[in-house]
């Protein structure tokens, strides 16, 4: 059985006979067949915005670099895009 969270499994559980009668019978079985979905929006939201700073940075260091040179780029550009860089290469490794 899958479930977005908690709530929604206590809230089944109390409304259904039946999920009471399989958690009665075997607890242990019962919660290892439950599935918690994992809500994703806030990671997209996060590499939305990491990602829209990283962009952002290469666009500014582009920028600067045409209008005034490459020797003088601001170290502020520099340090936000391989932070920026750095946070998204993270949130896309694979964790177990």
């Amino acid at each position: 059985m899958k479930f977005k969270n908690i709530d929604e499994l206590v809230e089944k559980v109390n409304r259904s006979d039946e999920i009471r009668a399989k958690i009665k019978e075997d607890p242990a079985a019962f919660m290892n067949s439950i599935t918690i979905m994992k809500d994703k929006s806030v990671f997209l939201k996060v590499l939305y915005i990491v990602s829209t700073v990283l962009g952002i940075s290469l666009i500014a260091i582009v920028i600067w670099a045409f209008m005034r040179g490459s020797e003088n780029i601001p170290q502020v550009f520099i340090t936000f895009g391989f932070t920026a860089l750095g946070a998204v290469v993270g949130l896309l490794v694979p964790n177990k």
